[in-house]
Parts: C-alpha cells; sequence; structure tokens
C-alpha cells in the first residue's frame, strides 16, 4: 500500500510553494497553469479508461496544476534556477482518488564549470533526457522500468559547442524519497550536436544502479512466505531490480520531418534485456498546427519480448490549447495482445 504521508508532504509542499512563487513570479519568474482531460477505451478491460498507459503510472491522467519557474540574479548574470510543477490529478486506482503529484521540484546553480541540480529531476539518461514529454501521450522508455522520468537526486550538466555532458545520481525510487533498501541510480550521458541549432542530437548513455519496481507512487512488493511455526507475518518490501545499461539515442529534423530513436541493452534482473524506441513524425499546416507522429518499441525484458505500436495526431487549436489522439496496440510471445484509443485535451499558459 502506498503511503499517503507521501501525498499530505507533496501537497502541502505545493500549498507553500504555490504561494510564494505567486508573489515571486512577479519578479524575474514565469508562471504557468496546466490543465488536461483524458478518456479512452482499452481492450483487454472492455471498458473505458482515464489514462494514457496505467492506472497506477503517474502519466497522463485528469489533472489541473501550475509550473512556475523562478530565476536569481545579481549584477553580473543569472547564477540560480528554481523549477516547481505541481499537478492535483484524478487517479481512478486509489481508494481517495485525488492524487497530489510534485513532478519538478528542483534547485539549479549555474557555476563556471557547468550547472548543479537537486531536487526532483530527470536523470541524465537516453531519449527522455531530453524530450519535454510531460504532456505528450506516446509510450516512451520512462514507462518500461528502464529509467525514469522524474527522480529524486542530483544532476551535472555542461553544454558545449558542440554538444553536452551530463551525469546524475538519483534514488531510483521515482515520484516519491525511498533509500532504505540499498537503491540508487548512476547515469552519464554525452551528446553531439545541438538539435535546436543543428538539427541533429546523437547521445551515448550508460547507467548502473538498483531500482525500485516503481509506477507512480506506488511500488510492486516481494510477497513475504512465513516459516514453519513462524507467528510474525513480516513485511513486504519494493522489489529491487538490479541493471547494467548502455544506450544510444538521436533525434533528426529535415524541413517539416522528426525522427528520433532511443535503444538500451544490458543486464537487467540479472538477465539479458534490451529495448527499442523508434519515432517518426510529420509536421503539416503553418505554425506546426497539426502533427501525426508513428513508433514502435521493441523490447526483451525479464526473458521475454514485448511488442508496442503506437500512432498519434495532435492538433494546436491555439498556442495555449491543443488536443492529441492515440492508438497503441501491444503483443507479448504469449500470444496476448490489446489495445488502446485515448483522447486527450491539454491547456497550458502563461500566467505572468
Amino acid at each position: 500500500m502506498k503511503s499517503k504521508s507521501n501525498y499530505v508532504k507533496h501537497g502541502l509542499l505545493a500549498l507553500a510553494l504555490f504561494t510564494n512563487c505567486v508573489i515571486a513570479s512577479a519578479q524575474n519568474g514565469l508562471f504557468f497553469t496546466e490543465m488536461q482531460g483524458i478518456y479512452g477505451y482499452s481492450s483487454a478491460l472492455e471498458q473505458p479508461i482515464i489514462y494514457n498507459f496505467m492506472a497506477k503510472d503517474a502519466m497522463q491522467k485528469p489533472s489541473m496544476g501550475f509550473d512556475w519557474l523562478q530565476r536569481f540574479s545579481n549584477s553580473e548574470r543569472d547564477f540560480a534556477i528554481m523549477s516547481v510543477q505541481f499537478r492535483l490529478a484524478y487517479n481512478i486506482s486509489e481508494q481517495t482518488p485525488f492524487e497530489p503529484q510534485l513532478y519538478n521540484a528542483w534547485l539549479k546553480y549555474k557555476s563556471s564549470l557547468g550547472d548543479i541540480a537537486v531536487g526532483h529531476l530527470k536523470p541524465a539518461s537516453g531519449l527522455s533526457y531530453t524530450l519535454d514529454n510531460h504532456a505528450l501521450i506516446l509510450p516512451d522508455m520512462t514507462m518500461y522500468n528502464l529509467t525514469y522520468d522524474r527522480d529524486w537526486g542530483a544532476l551535472f550538466s555542461k553544454d558545449t559547442p558542440w554538444g553536452n555532458l551530463s551525469a546524475s545520481a538519483t534514488n531510483a525510487s521515482g515520484m516519491n524519497i525511498y533509500n532504505k533498501d540499498g537503491n540508487y541510480l548512476l547515469a552519464a550521458r554525452a551528446a553531439y550536436g545541438v538539435l535546436s541549432e543543428d538539427n541533429y542530437s546523437i547521445g551515448v548513455t550508460a547507467q548502473k544502479g538498483v531500482n525500485l519496481v516503481a509506477m507512480g507512487y506506488h511500488y510492486h512488493k516481494t510477497p513475504v512466505h512465513l516459516s514453519p511455526g513462524s507467528l510474525d507475518p513480516g513485511h513486504p518490501k519494493p522489489k529491487l531490480h538490479p541493471q547494467m545499461l548502455a544506450g544510444i539515442d538521436g533525434q533528426v529534423r529535415y524541413y517539416n520531418l522528426e525522427s528520433a530513436v532511443d535503444v538500451y541493452a544490458g543486464e537487467f534482473l540479472n538477465t539479458d534485456a534490451y529495448s527499442l524506441l523508434w519515432r517518426n513524425g510529420i509536421n503539416l499546416l503553418p505554425e506546426e498546427k497539426l502533427k501525426l507522429e508513428g513508433q514502435g518499441i521493441w523490447r526483451l525484458f525479464e526473458g521475454k519480448h514485448y511488442v508496442d505500436y503506437s500512432a498519434g495526431l495532435t492538433f494546436k487549436l491555439t498556442s495555449d490549447l491543443a488536443l492529441r489522439a492515440m492508438y497503441d496496440w501491444q503483443d507479448m510471445t504469449a500470444g496476448d495482445d490489446n489495445y488502446k484509443v485515448v483522447g486527450q485535451i491539454y491547456y497550458y499558459k502563461q500566467l505572468f
């Protein structure tokens, strides 16, 4: 069972930060409001769903919240940046369905050697490190336990004329802060090319750790087996997965075409593992108002092969309001397959 104290702590922290950021953003800060609605259908469940991946996952479900970015400056330069992003999401899998989600919560110091950040942030791993994917509904590697969309820890990042160097040490616990059982994740990534300037970027990742099998605020638990004559039922502990992976990722833009690749290979839970994501998109209409995407994910995970094919559509009604739709089909070696159809309306607007 997920500890409700985490909800309380995240909710109270967000309320305190909300009050402070409204005041602080008036000076050298940006404040955004965010709302989204999700609705779809799952053939596996044979019923409607109000999420895009799984019910217990933190991403994407009906929610509303704020996003605050605050810069701290002296007479010479910006020397620090703080980011806080909070959502109140509707999680149908909970007895108390309204779930506070503290998404971004980091402070970054800009030193002469590079940027040093601490808090809830992106690990330096793979394609997800560079993607601003908090609003997107197509699945990516962060949904399959190989890495995390956000994790608690520290990050070093150095932009260079030719690319970027980054390294992170995080808790391997995802949304929660949990470090009782030796869980950790070390990751490093080197990238050549700057996508916004060169229209391409190629990254190489190495990571090692013992990660919690987590989905959102939930952990998979190891069952407790009683010894004969024992009266103590014990307490189930979160499952731990040792991993050692190498990865390569790349992005390229050519006129209105986009392509992205994300690959991991190595050992996961002491067995061979790999995962390959290949996503392609085309931007249509003036100002890229319409985008069509297609992707495939092929995985070997805990001795089983999985395939996941997705198609997506994004239409920007305005600069603040977007509609998205996804069709996703999954197949396993065991012969099981299912599909999902999901729609999203997403609103993100700067208030001041």
